[in-house]
This record gives C-alpha cells, sequence and structure tokens, in this order.
C-alpha cells in the first residue's frame, strides 16, 4: 500500500516531463482527408452535469447528441451513463491514463475538440495533446498552446458559453 502510494506521484512527474517537452510541438490534426464534421468532448465530472452539457453542446452544434463522443474524468470513483475514467486509476509511466475509455477516445479524430475542465492534471494535459483535432477550444489559460480558442467563462453561465461558442464556430466554418 505503502509502495502504491508513493508510485502515482513518481508517474505523475515522469508525465509531467513528457507533457511540458511536447507543449513544444504543434498541436496534433487530423489528415485533410477527414472531411466530416466531429465533435469530441473531454469534461470535468466533478465540475459539470453531463446531460445539461450535451443538450446545449449538441443544440448549439447542430450535432445530434448520439454523434458527440464524450469523455468524462473525475478525482473520485464515479459511475457514469458516458464514457469516463478516476484519475490515477489506470497510470501508466509516460501515457498518463491507459483506461479502456481514455484509449478510445483518443483514437478518434475531430473537427472540433471542447475541453470543459480548468484543472491541469498532468494525465489530462496528456490526453489533449494526443488527441487530434482541427480545433482545440477550451478555458484553461495554463493550456494556451495546446488550445486554438481560449473563452474565458468568469460571467457567463454554461448555456451561453456553449451558444456563443456554437455561433462563432459556424460563423467561420461558412
Amino acid at each position: 500500500m505503502f509502495f502504491k502510494s508513493i508510485l502515482a506521484p513518481i508517474k505523475l512527474f515522469f508525465l509531467s516531463i513528457k507533457n511540458r517537452v511536447l507543449e513544444r510541438r504543434d498541436i496534433l490534426r487530423p489528415d485533410a482527408s477527414d472531411v466530416l464534421v466531429s465533435l469530441g468532448v473531454l469534461i470535468d465530472l466533478d465540475t459539470f452535469y453531463v446531460p445539461t452539457v450535451l443538450d446545449e453542446v449538441s443544440a448549439a452544434f447542430n450535432i445530434p447528441a448520439h454523434k458527440i463522443r464524450w469523455l468524462g474524468f473525475s478525482k473520485n470513483q464515479i459511475s457514469s451513463e458516458f464514457p469516463a475514467f478516476t484519475l490515477e486509476s489506470n497510470l501508466s509511466w509516460f501515457q498518463g491514463d491507459i483506461s479502456e475509455e481514455a484509449t478510445n477516445f483518443k483514437q478518434h479524430s475531430y473537427t472540433y475538440l471542447l475541453n470543459f475542465y480548468s484543472c491541469s492534471h498532468p494525465t489530462i494535459v496528456a490526453i489533449n495533446q494526443e488527441i487530434q483535432a482541427s480545433f482545440k477550444i477550451g478555458f484553461n489559460k495554463n493550456m494556451g498552446r495546446q488550445l486554438d480558442f481560449i473563452f474565458n467563462i468568469s460571467n457567463l453561465s454554461i448555456r451561453d458559453i456553449i451558444f456563443q461558442l456554437g455561433a462563432y464556430i459556424h460563423k467561420i466554418s461558412i
């Protein structure tokens, strides 16, 4: 038990070093042949209620809810109807979380990747860095090099943020 409690911070330390090195490279983009619009959402389940965000994102981006790929994460043990994992439960030395949910989510290319979290946990940073997306969006100011668009959420509700974001994406996609 003692060994396990020491092992996780060491793994996170090595992952943080890898993240800093990868931060210097360009953001991963999908091949130009992937023309279908797809939306991925990486969301903090301790902060956001997924069904509400799902409805808002689906309406704002005009994409059916069943076509949006989700990956949730939590600091606590969770049970969710959406793909999710618990932070630090399936850590590898240099790949971050290697749970089946995280691996499946990272294997897809996305037109838009929405990052609904404000933490800078090395596992989440690594997942964001490994995902290929044409346009990465979020509100974590610490991830400026890994996001194409950072929005300020200080005075807006999540509903307003998602609506404005959907309108913005629609305008730049025309």
